[in-house]
């Protein structure tokens, strides 16, 4: 009976093991996502001064 136990504990720290390191994926994930999406943003935003400078000299 302890042996069962120990290999049901065991496996139930296995689990959330797994639990915790897909949670952390998925949370890297998330932020590589913003920052991509910010450095779109912050290209797209210098992209717009460019043309107001070009637009602002002629």
């Amino acid at each position: 009976l302890e042996e069962e136990e120990e290999e049901e504990e065991e496996e139930e720290e296995e689990e959330e093991e797994e639990e915790e390191e897909e949670e952390e994926e998925e949370e890297e994930e998330e932020e590589e996502e913003e920052e991509e999406e910010e450095e779109e943003e912050e290209e797209e935003e210098e992209e717009i001064r460019r043309r107001k400078r070009t637009h602002s000299r002629n």
